[in-house]
Order: C-alpha cells, then sequence, then structure tokens
C-alpha cells in the first residue's frame, strides 16, 4: 500500500501561515517587519481580519509580539487571494504600528492609503457619509489591483495554505458551530454569465513562473511552450 502523507493539521498551518508572512515580509516590507501571531478566529464581529500589538509575551525572552487574526470563514469562500488580501492589510497595520505611523485605534489614516497606493491595494471606505474617493476612515476595506506590485509578488509565492474551509461557520449564543446558511436567491433572467471575480493559481511545470486568472483558462507560457496548470 502506497504510503500517505502523516496529518498535523496544527503543524502543518502554523508552517503555512509562517512561510507566507515571511515571503510578504521580505518582498513588500523589506523584511523589516517584527515577528508575528497569526492567528484565525470565527468572531462574527471580524469581518475580515484585525491587528492587536503586543498580545503575545515570549515566556523565555519576555520579548512582546503582536497578534494579527484572520476571519477563517473568508478561507471557504473559494478564491486563495482573499486570504492573502488580509493578511498583507494587517501586515501594513504592523508596519504602522512599529514606525508610528499609525493614526488612532483601528483608524487608516493617509500613511496607510500611501502604503496600500504603492503595493497596488485598491481602497474602499464604508463609514456613514464617506465618498466614493474617500481613502481614509474606520471602516476600510482593500483589494489586490489586478496587476498590481502585490497580486505579483503573490503570483510568485511558492507556499500555499495546506488547508482550505470546507464551510463558514458561526458560532451561537451557546458557544457552539453552526453552518452558516446560504442567502436565499431570487430567480434570475438568464443573462451573459459573469466573471465572479474568483481567479486561480497556474504554474508552469517547466520554468514554475505562476500567474493568476480565472478558473478554467488554458494558458501557455511563451518561453517553454508549456500549458500552465490550474491549482485545484
Amino acid at each position: 500500500m502506497e504510503n500517505t502523507k502523516e496529518l498535523n493539521p496544527t503543524e502543518q498551518m502554523a508552517a503555512s501561515f509562517k512561510n507566507i508572512t515571511e515571503y510578504l515580509n521580505a518582498h513588500l516590507f523589506n523584511g523589516q517587519l517584527p515577528p508575528v501571531f497569526v492567528t484565525l478566529t470565527r468572531n462574527n464581529k471580524v469581518t475580515g481580519g484585525y491587528f492587536a500589538d503586543g498580545q503575545w509575551t515570549n515566556n523565555d525572552t519576555s520579548e512582546q509580539v503582536a497578534e494579527i487574526g484572520i476571519n477563517s470563514n473568508l478561507l471557504a469562500e473559494g478564491d486563495p487571494l482573499t486570504f492573502y488580501n488580509v493578511l498583507l492589510h494587517e501586515l501594513i497595520h504592523l508596519e504602522q504600528y512599529e514606525n508610528k505611523t499609525n493614526g488612532r485605534k483601528g483608524y487608516h489614516n493617509q500613511a496607510f492609503a500611501d502604503r496600500c497606493e504603492a503595493m497596488g491595494l485598491d481602497i474602499k471606505v464604508s463609514d456613514k457619509d464617506a465618498t466614493e474617493d474617500q481613502k481614509t476612515g474606520q471602516a476600510v476595506a482593500t483589494y489586490l489591483r489586478t496587476g498590481g506590485k502585490a497580486e505579483r509578488i503573490i503570483a510568485e509565492c511558492p507556499y500555499d495554505l495546506d488547508y482550505s474551509n470546507s464551510q463558514a461557520l458561526t458560532i451561537d449564543d451557546q458557544g457552539q458551530p453552526q453552518a452558516i446558511p446560504e442567502p436565499k436567491q431570487e430567480p434570475k433572467q438568464e443573462q451573459e454569465p459573469k466573471n465572479s471575480g474568483v481567479r486561480s493559481k497556474y504554474t508552469c511545470p517547466k520554468c514554475g513562473t505562476h500567474i493568476w486568472g480565472k478558473g478554467g483558462l488554458d494558458i501557455v507560457c511563451s518561453p517553454c511552450y508549456e500549458h500552465f496548470i490550474e491549482a485545484r
């Protein structure tokens, strides 16, 4: 019988977080970010992620490290770029905290907006009375700009998450996990299919080049004349 890889989900997922965070640090932050504690949460109030400074203390060295929490339901949405986008958003908060360029707690100031622009992240502010072109605020979501620097760097990342989330969960008032029901959709008239926005990672089997694109594409690597393989 063929041997199967021994599963150690806690260790494997922790290694995924470590490798991906260190990769982003090296390629988008010049390796200047300090170590950070990355964790997953089911907190219903965390729509994407959060950053909290000084939340953990090493029991041997007394060194304090910050915490980045990411809502694990994002890993059930089918687009792997969602995780990278939220992690990168929170790493910018970590950088701001270290450089003392952050604004008041939870506020995304102009320095945050400038950093996003430099990395190729688009910003959407959902504060009450926010204008369409507003770039600063309390409730701010970021999006990887297609073809932007961040998306290109992520496409070349040699590391992937070892596990994906099979379904979104919420925690009820008794502290028990419950599946989130899918929203009911009204019947729609037939129309031309639209791009869902979900992208897949493709790899050239010969040179190892990575690119992102919508699922189901047939792409040929021009230097190698090899068909890119879509990650499943």
